[in-house]
């Protein structure tokens, strides 16, 4: 549960410090940091679903979410590279 809550908020919070930045290179520095948190959080909510079958459908419902919110962060990322 600890892990869980981690990397999630670690998502969120490195979000928040790349729409804060105050550079391009900062802002990339800090989305690559909520991509990497957001691998930790689908790997830690895939071990969930994996171990307790009652909460299958919750954890595998946030797994998507997880999955969503990378896919936004990684063509911000392509978006700032460019």
């Amino acid at each position: 549960g600890e892990q869980i809550l981690r990397s999630s908020t670690s998502v969120g919070s490195n979000i928040v410090e790349a729409q804060a930045s105050k550079s391009e290179k900062e802002f990339i520095k800090y989305t690559e940091i909520a991509v990497k948190s957001s691998h930790k959080s689908e790997y830690w909510l895939s071990l969930v679903s994996d171990t307790y079958k009652s909460l299958d459908k919750n954890a595998s419902d946030l797994v998507k979410e997880v999955k969503d919110i990378r896919a936004m962060l990684e063509a911000s990322l392509m978006r700032a590279r460019a």
